[in-house]
Protein backbone atom coordinates (compact mmCIF):
# COMPACT_ATOMS: atom_id res chain seq x y z
CA UNK A 1 0.00 0.00 0.00
CA UNK A 2 0.93 3.51 -0.45
CA UNK A 3 -1.29 6.12 1.77
CA UNK A 4 -1.63 9.64 -0.08
CA UNK A 5 -0.73 12.34 2.83
CA UNK A 6 -1.87 10.48 5.78
CA UNK A 7 -0.94 13.14 8.19
CA UNK A 8 -0.61 16.25 6.34
CA UNK A 9 -1.82 19.44 8.54
CA UNK A 10 -4.47 20.62 7.37
CA UNK A 11 -2.87 24.35 6.94
CA UNK A 12 -0.37 22.75 4.87
CA UNK A 13 -2.45 23.23 1.45
CA UNK A 14 0.27 23.57 -1.25
CA UNK A 15 3.73 21.65 -0.88
CA UNK A 16 6.01 18.77 -2.33
CA UNK A 17 8.58 16.12 -1.37
CA UNK A 18 10.95 14.15 -3.06
CA UNK A 19 12.41 10.98 -2.72
CA UNK A 20 10.20 8.66 -0.20
CA UNK A 21 10.51 5.49 0.14
CA UNK A 22 7.41 3.08 0.04
CA UNK A 23 7.24 -0.06 2.17
CA UNK A 24 6.01 -1.57 -0.67
CA UNK A 25 9.39 -2.14 -3.00
CA UNK A 26 8.20 1.34 -4.48
CA UNK A 27 9.72 4.83 -4.27
CA UNK A 28 8.18 8.02 -4.45
CA UNK A 29 10.46 10.31 -6.83
CA UNK A 30 7.95 13.36 -6.30
CA UNK A 31 4.83 14.44 -4.56
CA UNK A 32 3.16 17.82 -5.14
CA UNK A 33 -0.08 18.61 -3.98
CA UNK A 34 -2.60 21.80 -3.54
CA UNK A 35 -5.49 20.83 -1.49
CA UNK A 36 -7.33 24.20 -2.18
CA UNK A 37 -7.01 23.17 -6.04
CA UNK A 38 -7.50 19.50 -4.45
CA UNK A 39 -4.88 18.24 -6.94
CA UNK A 40 -2.35 15.71 -6.31
CA UNK A 41 0.41 14.59 -8.72
CA UNK A 42 3.25 11.77 -7.56
CA UNK A 43 5.40 9.76 -9.63
CA UNK A 44 6.35 6.32 -8.02
CA UNK A 45 9.10 4.14 -9.16
CA UNK A 46 9.01 0.27 -8.16
CA UNK A 47 11.43 -1.97 -7.75
CA UNK A 48 9.56 -4.75 -9.39
CA UNK A 49 6.59 -5.52 -11.29
CA UNK A 50 3.89 -5.61 -8.51
CA UNK A 51 -0.11 -4.20 -7.80
CA UNK A 52 -0.12 -2.09 -4.88
CA UNK A 53 -3.10 -0.16 -3.40
CA UNK A 54 -3.36 3.73 -3.49
CA UNK A 55 -5.12 5.33 -0.44
CA UNK A 56 -6.20 8.90 -0.15
CA UNK A 57 -8.75 8.91 2.50
CA UNK A 58 -9.66 12.93 0.88
CA UNK A 59 -11.58 10.48 -1.60
CA UNK A 60 -10.39 10.61 -5.14
CA UNK A 61 -12.98 11.85 -7.73
CA UNK A 62 -10.77 11.28 -10.70
CA UNK A 63 -7.18 9.82 -11.34
CA UNK A 64 -5.13 9.67 -14.47
CA UNK A 65 -2.41 7.18 -14.86
CA UNK A 66 -0.35 5.69 -18.35
CA UNK A 67 -1.97 3.11 -20.03
CA UNK A 68 -2.22 -0.35 -18.40
CA UNK A 69 -1.31 0.78 -14.58
CA UNK A 70 -5.01 1.69 -13.50
CA UNK A 71 -6.79 -1.44 -14.18
CA UNK A 72 -10.09 -0.01 -13.20
CA UNK A 73 -11.20 3.91 -12.82
CA UNK A 74 -12.51 4.16 -8.78
CA UNK A 75 -15.86 5.52 -8.55
CA UNK A 76 -15.72 9.40 -7.55
CA UNK A 77 -15.54 9.84 -3.87
CA UNK A 78 -13.41 5.85 -3.48
CA UNK A 79 -10.51 6.32 -1.17
CA UNK A 80 -8.38 3.41 -2.75
CA UNK A 81 -7.86 2.19 -6.43
CA UNK A 82 -5.10 -0.52 -7.86
CA UNK A 83 -2.39 0.10 -9.54
CA UNK A 84 -0.14 -2.32 -11.56
CA UNK A 85 3.36 -0.76 -11.58
CA UNK A 86 6.13 -1.72 -14.00
CA UNK A 87 9.58 -2.71 -12.44
CA UNK A 88 11.74 0.38 -13.07
CA UNK A 89 9.61 2.69 -15.27
CA UNK A 90 8.56 6.18 -13.64
CA UNK A 91 4.58 6.10 -13.33
CA UNK A 92 3.02 9.50 -13.26
CA UNK A 93 -0.12 10.38 -11.48
CA UNK A 94 -2.49 12.33 -11.58
CA UNK A 95 -5.67 12.64 -8.74
CA UNK A 96 -8.21 14.94 -8.13
CA UNK A 97 -9.13 14.65 -4.75
CA UNK A 98 -12.39 14.36 -2.96
CA UNK A 99 -13.91 16.38 -0.01
CA UNK A 100 -13.45 13.89 3.06
CA UNK A 101 -11.09 15.36 5.96
CA UNK A 102 -9.02 13.91 8.62
CA UNK A 103 -11.60 14.12 11.17
CA UNK A 104 -14.20 11.92 9.02
CA UNK A 105 -12.51 8.80 9.72
CA UNK A 106 -12.56 9.35 13.53
CA UNK A 107 -15.57 7.62 14.79
CA UNK A 108 -18.12 10.17 16.09
CA UNK A 109 -16.97 13.63 14.21
CA UNK A 110 -17.62 12.88 10.82
CA UNK A 111 -18.66 16.15 8.98
CA UNK A 112 -21.20 15.35 7.20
Amino acid sequence: MIEVLPARPETLIKGSVKGLLARTFAKVNDLNWDMSAKTVDLTVTSRQKQDITLIARSGIQTITAPAGVLPAQPKPGETTCTLRLPQGTPVMLHMKMGSHTPSDWIPGTASH
